[in-house]
């Protein structure tokens, strides 16, 4: 799949001028999916030089990259193995009563709501998520279950929660509510109008839950290498040097507050990657670092690149994933709050 995406950029490179500037093609721009013509307004990508063509490259690649619906299911299948930890505990610190109503928006592959059957005593969980073939691998995991009766799905935007008033005791979100650009992958431009709509379908006295994946170390040994990584639009992909202040999600508190939600709390948890790693541990680090840092070689010294290669290698048995005191971590914040409107 990457490769593919690779020879698609190859071909644009070489079709499209390095100093495009302002004179971006409009049948370019609405060739690519989801980039339409918000780019030609949009001063970040439309700025002259050779940044603002990058930065349209990599949004076509982005958009490829989404559209290998198999590739991207593994992917969250991957890193949700590294990520369990955290989300357990995360859903851990939540006190729900026995058969809470519970919207999981968006589930995506629905491991979330598996971990929440086992966390939550008899709970009746609704999975959200815009993608159909997410929606049905949801289902064939809470079939394994045999928890059918537990759980129903629905597919639909985010950015309209059809629900009723007060339907639910809790609305969770996990990785759910990026906010900027839309042309950049994100959700919505302004999240307060999605939690707005998520305050409206919680009960008085229910939980709106925002998660997001908020930091890792996974280059043991390296930190000037993946602090150089870290600093790239690549592994910061959801924001970009126009994004306002207040889009970023450890603002989430101030969103909270103001759709009116009150005992606004944020906890972070950890997930330990602890060697010598699994098969599956190796593949989902492996995953995690195309993820984050697959197009970051542009914005890197070749020197520095060269080095990552070497030794994230999954075929070097010196590589890191290979080493059996291989150590890191990823974190996930969570942001609650509490539904006191009565309605």
């Amino acid at each position: 799949m990457l490769k593919k995406a690779m020879i698609y950029l190859s071909i644009l490179e070489a079709l499209i001028p390095a100093n495009i500037g302002n004179d971006i093609p409009e049948a370019l721009i609405r060739s690519s999916g989801s980039l339409n013509q918000k780019f030609l307004n949009n001063p970040y990508f439309c700025q002259k030089g050779d940044y603002c063509i990058s930065d349209l490259l990599y949004g076509i690649l982005f958009c490829i990259y989404i559209m290998d619906e198999t590739y991207y299911m593994r992917a969250l299948e991957l890193t949700g193995l590294l990520s369990e930890p955290a989300i357990r505990n995360a859903m851990k610190s939540i006190s729900l009563k026995e058969g809470s109503k519970i919207l999981d928006a968006p589930c995506g592959i629905g491991n979330h709501i598996e971990w929440m059957l086992e966390e939550f005593k008899n709970p009746q969980i609704t999975g959200f998520d815009l993608a159909e073939a997410h929606i049905e691998e949801a289902k064939k995991r809470v079939s394994k279950k045999n928890a059918d009766d537990n759980c129903s799905f629905v597919v639909g935007d985010m950015n309209q929660l059809e629900f009723g008033d007060n339907s639910f005791d809790m609305v969770w979100c996990s990785d759910g509510l990026w906010a900027g650009p839309k042309e950049m992958g994100c959700i919505s431009e302004d999240p307060c109008d999605i939690l707005e709509s998520m305050v409206r379908i919680t009960k008085p006295g229910g939980i709106i839950a925002v998660l997001f994946w908020s930091t890792q170390k996974i280059l043991p040994g390296y930190p000037w290498l993946e602090a150089q990584l870290n600093a790239t639009q690549s592994a910061i992909m959801s924001v970009n040097p126009g994004t306002a202040p207040e889009l970023h999600f450890m603002c989430t508190p101030a969103w909270m507050r103001k759709t009116g939600l009150k005992n606004i709390q944020s906890h972070t948890f950890v997930a330990d990657l602890q060697g010598p790693l699994s098969p599956e541990q190796k593949e989902g680090v492996a995953s995690m670092f195309e993820m984050l840092y697959s197009q970051s070689e542009q914005e890197v010294s070749e020197e520095l690149w060269a080095n990552f290669k070497k030794i994230t290698n999954p075929d070097d048995e010196n590589s890191l994933p290979n080493n059996e005191n291989y150590a890191g971590f990823l974190t996930y914040t969570m942001f609650t709050g509490i539904n006191k409107n009565s309605q």
